[in-house]
């Protein structure tokens, strides 16, 4: 078994949150990869999955909102009778939600939150439209506006040619903003990396429109220590705004995790790497699928340096991804764009090292290296 999947959920799942694997399992809604040593599915079911009642409460809080009573935390929601209309003849495919909370206030508001729970992902989904081959009307995917300026002949909209989803008639009424130009895509402003977090307000809209909420709250999880992902979705809510009854929110998922009873000490021991980002006195370490060391990276003095050909005992590796695919590029290249676009990369762990220790000591002193579970 490769060291980056679990064996099976136990072994993926702290004990406070395996009766949330065995609910998405029982619901065929895991995700292929669950048991993923980078998975954000299971990230988002130990996050959530362990807050009791006053952890919700006290999550609730975090999002500036009084909860009074709360219900336990819904994973991979849908809305099964698909008003948006996103389903089809050619696939059954509907827009999910990582975490749902629901509570009523102290002002017996009834209030939803539609939580998008990252890890190590640098983006958001893109249109599938956009690359489907029977796209007819590319032209419109490369103009700029919501839905090219032409939702009628938007294929996204037209459902790929087999009716009509109702992205477009849920937001049309928001005061939509241009991106700036750094964050202009070139076109249609939901093609590419807004597209997955429109669907998500859509779907917030919706829940109003239908009187389902009173007030509907789409919130970023994510660890404070990606950058790239924060970045992200700030330059979505630039584009398209929260409203008073469809808020947009964001919550660091350490905060979430100290809501725990054990004050997030296991979670913290599980993805404590991924919670403390780049801060100083980290390596990374590069393993292939079975577990072999391939190569050691650490930053000093905000320069990057590697050793790779474990073995090689004159400390002067060569890189095995190759060096052009990290000239130039910093710590945040490594940790985040490079594990999820290269072929050649398979897993990153980070390790603790002494601010003067070079790639080549800390291979010295992991001969025999093992991989924490």
């Amino acid at each position: 078994m490769s060291p980056l999947m679990h064996t099976d959920d136990i072994a993926v799942a702290l004990p406070a949150a395996r009766w949330a694997f065995d609910q998405v399992r029982a619901a065929d809604r895991a995700h292929r990869y669950l048991n993923h040593v980078r998975s954000s599915q299971a990230f988002a079911l130990n996050l959530f999955a362990p807050l009791d009642d006053r952890g919700v409460r006290r999550c609730f809080a975090l999002l500036g909102i009084d909860a009074v009573k709360v219900e336990a935390p819904v994973f991979e929601y849908e809305d099964a009778t698909d008003r948006i209309g996103e389903a089809s003849t050619r696939s059954r495919h509907l827009t999910q939600v990582d975490v749902v909370l629901q509570c009523l206030d102290s002002n017996a508001l009834r209030h939803r939150v539609l939580i998008e729970v990252k890890l190590g992902e640098t983006d958001f989904g893109d249109c599938s439209a956009f690359q489907n081959p029977a796209n007819d009307a590319l032209d419109v995917c490369h103009q700029p506006g919501m839905f090219g300026g032409e939702p009628s002949r938007c294929f996204q909209l037209r459902n790929h040619g087999y009716g009509h989803r109702r992205y477009w008639d849920l937001l049309e009424h928001l005061v939509i903003e241009a991106p700036t130009d750094a964050a202009d895509d070139g076109g249609c402003w939901v093609r590419a990396d807004r597209s997955q977090p429109m669907r998500n307000l859509a779907l917030g809209h919706l829940l109003i429109e239908q009187a389902e909420a009173d007030v509907v709250t789409f919130a970023l999880c994510a660890p404070s220590a990606h950058p790239t992902i924060w970045r992200r979705f700030e330059e979505f809510a630039a584009v398209l705004p929260g409203t008073d009854t469809v808020r947009i929110a964001r919550a660091r998922a350490e905060d979430v995790a100290r809501l725990h009873e054990d004050e997030g000490a296991t979670f913290f021991d599980r993805y404590g790497p991924a919670l403390t980002g780049k801060a100083g006195g980290l390596a990374l370490l590069h393993y292939e699928p079975l577990g072999e060391l391939l190569g050691v990276w650490t930053q000093h003095a905000e320069q990057l340096t590697c050793y790779y050909r474990p073995g090689d005992d004159d400390g002067t590796g060569g890189s095995a991804i190759g060096e052009n695919a990290v000239l130039g590029q910093d710590w945040d290249h490594l940790t985040e764009r490079l594990p999820s676009s290269s072929p050649h990369v398979a897993d990153w762990r980070a390790l603790p090292c002494t601010p003067h220790e070079t790639p080549h000591e800390i291979y010295q002193r992991l001969l025999q290296p093992v991989l924490p579970c």
